[in-house]
């Protein structure tokens, strides 16, 4: 893995093994409010291999494309996305971020850059209850005119792995705390397939608590490819993460 932070943008490069180029996005906000803006400029993650998604609709969760985000909903039918934001902190480790998807809903995020894949780390404080769904890259349904052929899935309490024999996209909650769902977002909302999967966590927040939620996100080509998730660790009272046996500290 190679990484370059481009400071201007807000935004680390990340370039892996297999030669995609992923975008880990601080995130803008336009000047003015036009059509897509979060997803054009507020999504976590980029990729030029696997594109990224927009929204048809935000109400009913396959409507919004359910790609590289996470969401929020106090009624679980209208969903919220990261759109206005703040860059607090930007370094060749991670850059971190603060929005605020309701008046009484605060999150700061982190996007950390790891081999393959990349980490989120959200710190959640709500006034309401909420209803979570974070989504990884999406990978392709079909391939060329072939005939549909079904995913090999690994969904369980707090992993949702999908393989198709092209691509393999994952989503692992390292809390253990969300459950793993696969999506299949309204077709054509991809700017590389018309019809995708799509990882996807889904978790519920009380009102009134503080929350972190810290996930490991990845895709890569061909179905193998991810055989083993490598180890990470998450330190609540010292705010840190451990990477394979290697500390770091967020402020």
């Amino acid at each position: 893995m190679r990484c370059k932070l481009l400071r201007i943008p807000s935004a680390i490069m990340q370039r892996t093994s297999d030669d995609d180029v992923i975008m880990l996005n601080g995130g803008q906000k336009p000047a003015f409010e036009m059509i897509h803006s979060a997803e054009k400029y507020a999504k976590f993650a980029y990729s030029a291999h696997y594109g990224f998604s927009v929204a048809s609709s935000y109400y009913d969760f396959p409507k919004t494309g359910c790609y590289s985000s996470l969401y929020l909903s106090d009624d679980g039918s209208y969903f919220r996305c990261r759109r206005d934001l703040k860059v607090i902190e930007k370094n060749e480790r991670y850059i971190s971020t603060l929005w605020h998807p309701f008046e009484d809903v605060e999150i700061l995020t982190y996007l950390i850059p790891f081999e393959d894949f990349h980490i989120r780390v959200h710190r959640i404080n709500t006034k309401r209850n909420l209803i979570t769904k974070e989504g990884g890259f999406a990978i392709s349904r079909y391939r060329d005119l072939e005939m549909e052929m079904q995913p090999d899935k690994i969904i369980q309490k707090g992993l949702s792995l999908i393989s198709m024999p092209w691509d393999t996209t994952c989503i692992y909650d390292v809390l253990n705390e969300r459950d793993g769902e696969c999506v299949i977002p309204t077709p054509n909302l991809n700017l590389i397939n018309s019809n995708t999967l799509v990882p996807v966590l889904s978790g519920k927040l009380d009102a009134d608590t503080q929350k972190t939620y810290v996930c490991l996100v990845g895709a890569r080509r061909n179905k193998d490819s991810i055989v083993e998730l490598p180890d990470v660790r998450w330190n609540e009272s010292a705010f840190t993460i451990t990477m394979n046996r290697k500390v770091l500290k967020l402020n």
